[in-house]
């Protein structure tokens, strides 16, 4: 209802009673565990409010770059706390590292989900959740970066191949292709 009411849907009744019965249950629940699942519900139904900022996210070869770098990152900082949560479990200080690490919105249920992980697909999580774009897209972003480098090399060798054909024959392969006129330079690496 969120997504095709869009902002308006803040004003929709059922909209405003459910999140009233979260944030309620969140202040009055007997336990910490219950809070925190009510709280969680209330934080999730407040983040359909979030613009989905994966549209905005630009596929270049250099964005492509910054973002495996960046993703490299976090794949180490997971590393670490997957290898605590390991060894401990969900403790408090681990939370707070995890906090430090990625910001304020990781809660113990978080790290509990993400300990039944494998250490990719809780780096995949936490980059998603620091970026604010889902899970999938940062998997396709990835999966993309991953192809820059054999992309830029198969243009390479198409330039090769392009320079050692006639002028006709370049212009013919060029126009079917609808590129510019050489000389053709292959992309920036990144």
């Amino acid at each position: 209802m969120i997504r095709r009411l869009g902002p308006l849907a803040v004003l929709n009744p059922l909209v405003q009673f459910t999140l009233f019965t979260f944030l309620t249950g969140a202040h009055h629940a007997p336990s910490r565990q219950e809070a925190e699942r009510a709280a969680d519900a209330a934080d999730a139904l407040l983040r359909e409010f979030l613009p989905d900022l994966s549209r905005q996210m630009s596929r270049t070869p250099d964005r492509l770059a910054q973002l495996q770098a960046a993703f490299q990152q976090t794949h180490d900082h997971a590393a670490q706390i997957h290898q605590a949560l390991a060894a401990t479990g969900v403790t408090s200080q681990l939370v707070a590292r995890a906090q430090r690490v990625w910001g304020r919105r990781i809660r113990p249920s978080h790290l509990a989900r993400w300990q039944r992980m494998t250490l990719h697909a809780m780096a995949v999580e936490a980059f998603a959740t620091q970026n604010r774009a889902s899970a999938e897209t940062v998997r396709d972003q990835l999966r993309l970066a991953g192809k820059a480098e054999e992309i830029r090399t198969a243009w390479r060798e198409f330039c090769t191949f392009l320079a050692t054909r006639p002028i006709a024959d370049q212009m013919r392969i060029l126009g079917a292709l609808s590129l510019p006129a050489p000389p053709l330079a292959p992309p920036p690496a990144p």
